[in-house]
């Protein structure tokens, strides 16, 4: 809740920090809250399988001694 702090307009929160102000509601709208959760989940995914030859690499590569 650290972005409490420094964020004091609703319209400049993080996602997550959204979707966590969402789910404390008495009625949590479990369908926004899942449709939230891939959109925020999805660009790192992307990221992720873009880039992984590079992860493993850089973990193949710390194992080496040289």
């Amino acid at each position: 809740m650290n972005q409490l702090v420094y964020l004091n307009d609703q319209d400049m929160y993080t996602v997550a920090l959204g979707l966590s102000t969402l789910r404390s509601s008495l009625t949590s709208p479990m369908h926004l809250i899942m449709a939230g959760t891939m959109i925020m989940i999805i660009p790192a995914t992307i990221i992720f399988l873009v880039g992984q030859r590079y992860f493993t690499e850089g973990i193949a590569t710390t194992g080496i001694k040289g």
